[in-house]
């Protein structure tokens, strides 16, 4: 979303788009291409087979509206960028194998108390 939140800003815009997200998750996803590096035509066919694959395995899940990050890092590392655009996210703690049932429980009570906006603003 930082990538996509950048588009906007230099369209002058306040608020993020779906353009934005899809742009960047492009971007993000494989590279922008560079004078000193240009994408080679054999590099963006791999790249969009492994791409179709993530759509067609996602294509009938919804969209993430919980993502509890059990590892220490408090970012997506690109997991389900797209997917993830307006979820709530939990950085617990705990980490993975200690992740248990109560802290689970713990993470779903704290995200049934959040105000969800998806996008939006409290005025």
């Amino acid at each position: 979303l930082n990538e996509a939140a950048i588009r906007a800003a230099r369209a002058n815009r306040k608020f993020i788009c779906q353009e934005d997200i899809k742009e960047a998750f492009i971007k993000v996803g494989i590279g922008a291409e560079k004078k000193s590096h240009i994408i080679s035509e054999e590099e963006k066919r791999i790249t969009a087979y492994h791409e179709s694959g993530h759509a067609i395995l996602f294509h009938d899940l919804p969209d993430v509206d919980l993502l509890i990050r059990t590892s220490g890092e408090m970012r997506l590392s690109n997991f389900l960028l797209y997917q993830c655009a307006y979820a709530e996210m939990t950085f617990p703690t705990v980490l993975w194998p200690d992740f248990s049932l109560d802290d689970y429980h713990s993470a779903l009570a704290a995200f049934g108390r959040r105000d969800r906006r998806f996008g939006g603003r409290n005025e």
